[in-house]
């Protein structure tokens, strides 16, 4: 509001000098914020047969991934300034394996048509660590339209993950579970 500087103005006020009676910083104070994300990421895929077995084609994938997120930002509010900086880098690599185990009219074509499955995942967090998920699986189709499926998969539960860490003296950190 610069109506009394003005007023002073109108006024021919002989003690108000504009040039020295108020810095240049009054007139344009602002609340400011900058912010800077910067991300990219790179991803990789490999898959093919593996071996030839008696209920067909083994097949296997490779998977293989890194990405980083950079947070930078910074605020002026009412002439008071803060800042933060955060960051994150992501590694990922992954196996999974097909297995074919019985087709019909083939090797053990009595039972119909199975095929297993394993797979592994391991992430890198350069903010939290490392974690590992393991799965496998059955698909069998006793019969043409008819699938029955059956999966197993160990994750990280949340309690591994998002408990705090406990620190006693003489003894390694670890987590509550």
């Amino acid at each position: 509001d610069l109506s009394g500087f003005q007023s002073r103005l109108n006024a021919n006020d002989a003690t108000f000098d504009p040039l020295t009676s108020f810095a240049a910083t009054d007139l344009f104070a602002r609340d400011r914020a900058r912010s800077t994300r910067a991300s990219g990421g790179l991803d990789g895929t490999l898959n093919g047969p593996l071996a030839t077995l008696p209920a067909g084609r083994a097949n296997v994938t490779f998977k293989v991934g890194a990405d980083t997120l950079h947070l930078d930002s910074f605020a002026t509010r009412a002439g008071v300034g803060s800042g933060v900086n955060l960051g994150r880098d992501h590694l990922i690599g992954s196996v999974n394996l097909d297995l074919p185990i019985a087709k019909r009219g083939g090797a053990l074509g009595a039972i119909g048509q199975l095929t297993a499955n394993v797979n592994g995942v391991v992430e890198h967090f350069s903010d939290f660590g490392t974690l590992t998920t393991l799965g496998a699986g059955l698909n069998w189709s006793p019969v043409a339209r008819l699938n029955l499926i059956t999966s197993w998969t160990r994750v990280p539960g949340v309690t591994s993950t998002g408990s705090p860490r406990l620190s006693i003296d003489g003894a390694s950190a670890c987590r509550v579970q």
